[in-house]
């Protein structure tokens, strides 16, 4: 009998717990085991999980409703189709859509901030500067972040 294994990632206070297989009833029973240990843990560290933030998701490419009870502290865990770990949206089919609308987004901002940067009336230099520099900033956070979900998990 195989034993499936479950891994972590804690980055400052967002923790994420993952296991990998395609047998779906042994991944459930893994992870509500890992969510028992992650209570035990909790409790002995301090550390205090935010139900409201929790929430699970199925990656699968399968179009197989698959119906998944996960249970934190006696409480269901709410099932989603697109959570979002540091900054990162992911849906169930991985198709990175809602980061690249993001991206996208971030940029059309960027450009704007550079064309009134041009202009010789509003904003002073330090103003548009500090702008620019922010906005440069969350785009290469966001970068970076994902740099780093797809080192760690591919």
């Amino acid at each position: 009998m195989q034993c499936l294994r479950f891994n972590s990632l804690l980055y400052a206070d967002d923790l994420v717990l993952w296991s990998t297989g395609s047998d779906i009833p042994k991944l459930e029973s893994t992870l509500n085991s890992a969510l028992v240990t992650l209570a035990n843990w909790s409790l002995e560290n301090d550390f205090k999980v935010n139900p409201d933030k929790t929430n699970f998701e199925l990656f699968t490419l399968s179009t197989k409703e698959h119906n998944i009870n996960l249970v934190y502290n006696n409480g269901a865990i709410l099932r989603t189709d697109c959570a979002t770990y540091l900054g990162i949206s992911l849906d169930s089919r991985l198709t990175w859509t809602k980061l690249a609308k993001g991206v996208e987004k971030a940029t059309s901002r960027l450009s704007l901030l550079k064309r009134i940067a041009g202009v010789k009336w509003g904003s002073s230099q330090s103003v548009l500067t500090s702008l620019l520099h922010l906005t440069s900033d969350l785009l290469l956070i966001t970068a970076l972040s994902l740099l780093l979900f797809l080192t760690v998990h591919y």
